[in-house]
């Protein structure tokens, strides 16, 4: 008699439900920004909105106390999460190396914001 080997299926199914776990305990019980990018998969930009209408957007990463940021890329349903703070520090960090456009946009283009490379969110 021989013993079945676990599969590949078997491995990632474990795995898997780890890692959902680990997700819900992380974001369980926490305050989640989200920002709905209907645009972000088609142009690989996503909108980082800090003013609107002059005044400080109180949607804005900047200003949320929010631990959790997540987008939402509208084209496909992807959904990215970070940090807020971290994603704050990364933001920073990309417009002192010139990968940020500071632009205005949004719905009349009422928001002045950053605009940063989606690949550019995960580089080192």
């Amino acid at each position: 008699m021989s013993i079945a080997q676990p599969t590949d299926f078997d491995l990632d199914f474990r795995i898997g439900k780890i890692a959902e776990k680990k997700l819900e305990r992380l974001l369980r019980g926490t305050k989640i920004e989200v920002k709905y990018d209907r645009l972000a998969k088609r142009t690989g930009n996503i909108f980082f909105e800090y003013y609107y209408k002059g005044r400080e957007s109180k949607s804005s990463l900047f200003t949320t106390t929010a631990e959790w940021f997540a987008i939402i890329l509208a084209d496909n349903g992807t959904i990215l999460i970070f940090r807020t703070e971290q994603l704050r520090e990364r933001i920073i960090n990309l417009c002192s190396l010139g990968k940020a456009i500071k632009t205005y946009g949004g719905d009349n283009d009422d928001s002045l914001g950053y605009l940063i490379r989606i690949e550019d969110l995960f580089r080192r």
